[in-house]
């Protein structure tokens, strides 16, 4: 199973969050810069290249096999405190939400620099021009902030468009307004209708 980017739930800014504390305390700012950077660079791997994707989605492989692969291709490459945070994943389970972990990550250290999270969800992939004219439109309106955005695609989306901007959510989606009218239909649909047949019925 391929590894899948997903906005990030409360599970993965756990994570996130611990391993952001953890590395500022031992090592400052640059720590958590540098091991931002390790985990974004080990989940566009894992994008590009299809087998050590699959090693780290898998819910097959023991989780002892994980972190002794882990151990091998990645001692001495990258911080060990990053490899610590991947043996702890492992060790959990939970190596198949790095990419959402990944993306907590960022949004934490974006905040902390005075940048805004913007997570877009639509049916189908935004081009670059979309997502930097969303960009300038957004920044317009934003009162302070620099918006960061990170596209998102839900085919079940069938269209419109989802916003989340920092900790508010903007959902303008085909499947929320159809929601929106059942549930006005199931609030007052029925009486006009009924309201409507009681006036024919007495003409």
């Amino acid at each position: 199973m391929p590894m899948i980017d997903t906005p990030p739930d409360a599970l993965c800014e756990v994570y996130a969050v611990s391993l952001h504390d953890l590395a500022l305390k031992k090592g400052g700012a640059e720590l958590v810069r540098t091991v931002t950077d390790e985990v974004n660079a080990l989940v566009e791997l894992a994008h590009r290249d299809a087998r050590f994707g699959e090693f780290l989605s898998s819910r097959i492989i023991p989780a002892k096999q994980k972190q002794q692969s882990l151990k091998t291709v990645l001692a001495g490459k990258c911080q060990e405190m990053t490899l610590n945070f991947l043996l702890v994943l492992a060790e959990n389970e939970r190596l198949p939400r790095l990419p959402g972990i990944s993306a907590a990550l960022r949004e934490i250290v974006e905040a902390a620099a005075g940048r805004v999270d913007v997570t877009v969800t639509t049916a189908k992939a935004l081009s670059e021009g979309e997502i930097a004219n969303l960009r300038e439109r957004l920044k317009a309106k934003m009162v302070s902030g620099d918006p960061v955005i990170k596209a998102y695609t839900n085919p079940a989306m069938i269209g419109g468009i989802r916003l989340q901007v920092g900790d508010k959510l903007y959902d303008a989606s085909v499947q929320t307004k159809l929601r929106q009218l059942r549930e006005q239909l199931s609030v007052n649909g029925l009486p006009t209708v009924r309201a409507a047949i009681g006036r024919i019925v007495q003409a």
